[in-house]
């Protein structure tokens, strides 16, 4: 019996999903009915891989053909580059199927310089590229996605994508443009991790940046040394109507980056000490601390995000007590908290004494508390909670001293473990020695089964 080519293409869209790559093949070699169907379903073929080997003679046949085989429909490119594009890739297949660029991802293995490089083979127009990730092993990130509705005006198509690219291609003087004059519009996410990047981006290239998409930003992330900012230079904070999530990580004084965003329906914040707690691997080298941040300020301006519903604080300094207290009382929305390092922030957090009220975060469904010898006040924490009745968490991540787990050093009582063990759904526990080389993001929990 044949399935009809519409039950057919249903089908196809389900087995897609499974392996983009291979799937097209498997799919059309399955049987000659399967195979005429197969070839006259465009989106099968439209996600594309590249393998940029050492041979610069090398063919692509695969890639060719499935270009063809797509017809008009929108392309998802993946390059894998071990070397930069020949003169014949570039004519044969990178410019005439540009235009139908929908998602464009360069993985390249080539160094720090490689990425503008890449990026530069492309020409400037092309009208449906709405997400470009770049990753240049092993440091540079570069993600941007821009709404699929958003079209440009004749005036505006110019707009690229991406904020960096070359200027000079004489090749005993390149100049690297780190963000180009025409910035990008309309985008939704925004993450730069641009620390092997051969020229750093400024705070004045990021505010334009931000000033040119403010009014659609939902996702911002940077991680790498923080952007040289003059002391005589002052910049208006930027409305944010949209923007839910922050993440960045810093070297020197972070402050005046944070003072950007005017985004009051912010819901996730992370901050990340670059030096201390990197989530990208770097090469090991010195980076900033020549403008520490003050905590003071750095309170003060975190501050004005009350409703956030997920806060991660990785290895910031000495927070001043009594406005943390104030600060945290405040996060009555708040769902998820990763105190990595920030051991003043957690141990405000489980102070519960007689002259200040309970801090219960009511709606707390996850922590991560890396705070070893302070396990009595997590303790007096989790005991506030069930005396409110607030229930047990969903899970509990906590870095704890073993001799505290030791009944015979008289540290710990039956009753201090069972309060551990019912307070939330899911413990682990953790030591000081094991979590030391272990990267931060692997405690960002999704969704937690029970």
């Amino acid at each position: 019996m044949r399935l009809p080519y519409d039950v057919l293409w249903y089908m196809f869209g389900f087995i897609l999903s499974d392996d983009v790559s291979r799937s097209p093949t498997t799919i059309s070699h399955l049987c000659r009915s399967w195979r005429l169907a197969a070839l006259q379903t465009p989106f099968l073929w439209s996600h594309i891989t590249m393998v940029l080997g050492h041979d610069m003679n090398q063919k692509n046949e695969l890639a060719q053909s499935r270009f063809e085989r797509a017809d008009n429909h929108p392309i998802d490119l993946t390059i894998r580059a071990r070397r930069h594009f020949s003169d014949a890739e570039k004519s044969q297949l990178i410019l005439p199927n540009a235009h139908r660029l929908r998602r464009l991802t360069i993985e390249s293995f080539l160094g720090q310089f490689s990425l503008p490089l890449l990026w530069d083979a492309f020409p400037r127009r092309m009208p449906l590229l709405d997400e470009f990730y770049g990753l240049s092993m092993p440091e540079t990130r570069v993600h941007m996605i821009r709404k699929p509705a958003a079209r440009f005006s004749d005036s505006e198509e110019f707009s690229s994508l991406i904020p960096f690219g070359l200027k000079d291609l004489n090749p005993h003087r390149l100049s690297f443009v780190t963000c180009d004059v025409y910035c990008p519009k309309n985008l939704t996410t925004i993450v730069l991790a641009p620390t092997g990047l051969f020229l750093q981006p400024t705070l004045s290239d990021i505010h334009r940046i931000l000033s040119g998409t403010a009014s659609t930003l939902q996702h911002f992330e940077y991680e790498g040394p923080t952007p040289y900012l003059c002391s005589d230079t002052k910049y208006k904070p930027i409305e944010f109507p949209d923007l839910y999530s922050i993440s960045i990580g810093y070297s020197d004084d972070v402050v005046p980056f944070l003072c950007f965003f005017k985004a009051p329906g912010l819901k996730r914040l992370d901050l990340l000490s670059f030096k201390h707690s990197p989530t990208t691997p770097i090469i090991p080298r010195t980076y900033g601390q020549q403008i520490p941040t003050n905590p003071k300020k750095l309170l003060r301006v975190i501050s004005q995000w009350k409703s956030l519903h997920h806060l991660g604080l990785f290895a910031i300094g000495e927070l001043p007590a009594n406005a943390t207290l104030q600060y945290i009382q405040c996060l009555d929305s708040l769902e998820y908290l990763v105190l990595y390092h920030a051991h003043s922030f957690a141990k405000v957090l489980c102070s519960q004494g007689s002259n200040k009220s309970s801090i219960l975060l009511p709606n707390l469904k996850n922590l991560l508390y890396t705070a070893a010898g302070y396990e009595s006040q997590l303790l007096s924490f989790l005991k506030a909670r069930n005396s409110h009745n607030l229930g047990p968490l969903e899970c509990l991540v906590v870095d704890i001293d073993p001799k505290f787990l030791d009944a015979r050093a008289g540290r710990l009582s039956v009753e201090d473990l069972d309060v551990l063990r019912t307070g939330s759904r899911f413990l682990k526990l953790f030591t000081c020695q094991s979590y030391v080389s272990v990267e931060p993001q692997q405690w960002f929990w999704g969704e937690t089964s029970v």
